[in-house]
């Protein structure tokens, strides 16, 4: 949201962790990268005024870090685990390779936050039968 910092996931380490690196609208250079997530994560959402960045884990846990500070590399808060979206069943897209990358939360305030849920627990089906004799 400062135009200063730009927040991304990658693979690059064998798993996908979150990163920021400092943003000047040119290409980014090799060194100032930081990374974010310790234990892996993905989908990174600035908060509405840029100082906080929030992010998920792959078992749907979000995260928020403090991003008033990232220049100040030494110093860097740890993740704190907020909750975890879908506890009962699960999210509903999770992305895989070649395919378009989707956002599996946002916020617009850092309080609320939305996330697509299935609404059945996996491995459990709702059969409907005689469908079509349903009167109109």
């Amino acid at each position: 949201p400062d135009v200063k910092w730009i927040a991304y996931s990658s693979n690059e380490s064998g798993r996908f962790e979150v990163y920021v690196r400092p943003f000047d609208g040119g290409p980014a250079a090799p060194a100032g990268k930081v990374q974010i997530s310790t234990g892996g994560g993905e989908f990174p959402v600035w908060g509405p005024a840029g100082k906080e960045l929030y992010f998920m884990s792959g078992d749907n846990t979000i995260y928020a870090v403090d991003a008033r500070n990232l220049d100040k590399r030494d110093n860097l808060p740890s993740p704190t685990p907020l909750f975890r979206a879908c506890p009962d069943t699960q999210m509903t897209f999770r992305p895989q390779a070649e395919t378009p990358y989707n956002y599996e939360f946002d916020t617009l305030d850092g309080q609320r936050f939305l996330a697509a849920c299935r609404v059945e627990k996996p491995g459990k089906f709702t059969v409907l039968t005689n469908w079509t004799s349903a009167p109109r």
